[in-house]
């Protein structure tokens, strides 16, 4: 699922038991997982959330998924760059995969699992992917071309109640197309800056700085 279609499907308060977060832009990665939480965990209950890593030993996130929560709702789990996801997968990594296969069919109602992984791409031919796929959502979070940056720009300047003029918009979208790579956390770094301001409708004298920026990016 395309990272706005998930977005959609949060706001429209459609929970799943499992959730794999992926893809290179790891800003919007951390935005999904934030905007997750959020609606998991209103309240903010640390005791609600624990964190896996790579090292961690799959009884253990399994043992975690079983445990009920005491004080929430949801009982909320995240993994992060878990070795299963890898393309090569040793005899451990394969024994792990097949204990997740097993879980993820049969989780407990009040466990939330959260799969993060964004060291490359997932083969989604592979029966882990399509058994998530099945029973969650996978959340892709691709990297934003210059030609599709359109719809993540307007809505961010909304959240952060800006306004470009035309010439303004024209002058941003050309400092994002001299960018080899477009990196959202970057531009999103930037666009705060411009809050700062004290109009928020901004012309292309506000962004100058910023443009000088971005070309030293290149």
């Amino acid at each position: 699922m395309k990272y706005n279609d998930a977005i959609k499907q949060l706001q429209a308060k459609q929970l799943k038991s499992v959730y794999l977060i992926t893809g290179e832009e790891l800003y919007l990665a951390e935005n999904y997982l934030k905007k997750l939480l959020t609606l998991l965990n209103p309240q903010n209950d640390e005791e609600a959330v624990q964190y896996f890593d790579s090292r961690a030993d799959t009884k253990a996130i399994l043992q975690a998924l079983d445990s009920s929560p005491f004080f929430s709702e949801h009982n909320i789990i995240i993994a992060k760059d878990l070795k299963i996801f890898q393309d090569k997968l040793s005899a451990k990594d394969k024994e792990d995969e097949q204990l997740f296969l097993d879980y993820i069919a049969n989780m407990p109602d009040y466990s939330i699992l959260i799969l993060q992984y964004n060291l490359g791409k997932i083969d989604k031919r592979r029966k882990l992917i399509k058994t998530i796929e099945k029973f969650g959502t996978i959340v892709e979070c691709e990297a934003i071309a210059y030609w599709n940056i359109n719809d993540w720009l307007n809505s961010r300047l909304r959240e952060l109640n800006l306004r470009f003029d035309r010439e303004a918009y024209a002058y941003f979208l050309e400092a994002i197309k001299s960018m080899e790579k477009i990196s959202l956390g970057f531009l999103d770094q930037e666009l705060q800056k411009l809050t700062d301001r004290k109009s928020t409708r901004l012309n292309s004298s506000h962004i100058t700085i910023s443009y000088a920026v971005f070309c030293l990016k290149k």
